[in-house]
């Protein structure tokens, strides 16, 4: 049963993971044109410069780019057996010579072996286990991104709870040092009430002692 979310679809989705691609990606400049994460592909930030520039090609249009080339190829080679069988031979002054009776370079058989092998090479089924092994890969890498990303989160979490508890150190440290201040106050207070009175009672008395002489 498919399940409707209502999401819209991801306008340049990875050509392996399917996941839309919105940095450090590359885009085949063939004609499928997909687009592919860096990461998907193996591409270092380098090498994914100078693709960017000089052109990239997926490893689908690569191995149909190939396939088309030694198809190319082998229909060439065919059409020059062909050519040079219904032509065997002729000399320089136009003088129509006996066909040669070697056996051609190439025969039909050797043609088909070389085609087989050719497909063999391109076999579809090579690239879905070379996806396949690139899948796994990727499902490694993410959840090791994913273990990663829960230990930032845990570590940023513990800098909060650090910095909280900076944070009521700082405030109970002026908290302290506003009573200190307060308590240096009050005892140059009292020191000065306890001087003025020291004062008085020294006056007194030397005024008490100048009566007597008196």
């Amino acid at each position: 049963m498919f399940k409707n979310n209502n999401k819209k679809p991801t306008r340049y989705p990875c050509g392996i993971c399917t996941i839309g691609v919105k940095y450090a990606g590359i885009q085949c400049t063939e004609s499928c044109g997909t687009w592919f994460h860096a990461k998907c592909v193996n591409l270092d930030d380098k090498t994914l410069t100078k693709m960017a520039t000089s052109g990239w090609l997926c490893s689908g249009c690569m191995a149909s780019k190939q396939q088309s080339k030694t198809t190319v190829s082998i229909k060439q080679n065919t059409v020059n057996e062909e050519s040079s069988t219904s032509n065997p031979g002729h000399s320089a002054q136009g003088v129509v010579t006996k066909p040669s009776h070697s056996p051609p370079t190439k025969n039909n058989s050797s043609i088909i072996t070389e085609l087989e092998n050719s497909l063999l090479e391109n076999d579809p089924t090579n690239n879905e286990e070379e996806n396949e092994s690139l899948k796994g890969q990727i499902t490694i890498l993410e959840s090791k991104l994913d273990s990663r990303d829960a230990q930032i989160e845990e570590m940023k979490e513990q800098e909060c709870n650090f910095l909280r508890k900076i944070e009521d150190l700082l405030t109970k440290m002026d908290e302290t040092q506003a009573q200190l201040d307060k308590e240096k106050q009050e005892k140059t207070k009292i020191q000065q009430i306890y001087q003025d009175y020291a004062f008085e009672q020294e006056q007194l008395i030397t005024d008490h002692i100048n009566k007597i002489k008196s």
